[in-house]
């Protein structure tokens, strides 16, 4: 698994079950993809992720909100600018988000100092 697919595999799983806590066998399960990650991808730019991942859900003082926004970072700081230019960001952000008051017309109240769409939580 690369570190891109690990994102995306953990990132599906929080918008599809949205969960406020994670059971001993959901670490477990997340831990063993991180470790997939580590085997096959583990000189990625993305390995941090993996890593504070792996380090982070075993941990006692474990904030499932802190690692959502810390994936939901990665989207918009290093996965997300790979799928285009700005506009093609916000037409594939509508399709995800059809909902979202993100589009086009006011996409530059968006854009962090690093000229970087900055793209709301859903």
């Amino acid at each position: 698994m690369t570190s891109i697919n690990f994102c995306y595999w953990l990132q599906g799983a929080f918008e599809l079950f949205n969960p406020d806590e994670l059971t001993d066998h959901q670490n477990e399960v997340i831990n063993n993809h991180c470790e997939m990650v580590l085997k096959y991808d583990p000189d990625s730019e993305l390995t941090t992720l993996v890593k504070y991942t792996q380090d982070i859900i075993f941990s006692e003082h474990f904030r499932l909100d802190l690692l959502k926004e810390r994936i939901n970072n990665v989207f918009l700081h290093e996965i997300d600018p790979l799928m285009g230019d700005e506009k093609m960001q916000s037409e594939l952000s509508h399709l995800h988000n059809p909902n979202s008051h993100l589009n086009s017309n006011n996409l530059n109240s968006y854009v962090d100092a690093n000229g970087r769409i900055v793209i709301p939580k859903c």
